[in-house]
């Protein structure tokens, strides 16, 4: 029998609701912080435009005062 388990990581703020109503359970695995290295994955093509690169460099600055 295989057992297909699926992880991810989201916002806790974007299942707070869930989360009051126990329908889904946080597991604390430990009080460091942990790294995690991430990516913005973006089609080629569009990074000749203007309003991407700029919504691309807020990302990063969000990103980094975050983490």
């Amino acid at each position: 029998m295989t057992h297909a388990i699926g992880v991810g990581l989201i916002s806790r703020n974007l299942v707070k609701k869930e989360l009051a109503e126990r329908q889904l359970h946080e597991i604390h695995l430990n009080s460091k912080p942990i790294v995690i290295q991430t990516s913005l994955i973006i089609a080629t093509h569009k990074l000749r435009d203007p309003k991407t690169m700029h919504l691309i460099r807020l990302i990063e600055q969000k990103w980094n005062m975050i983490h």
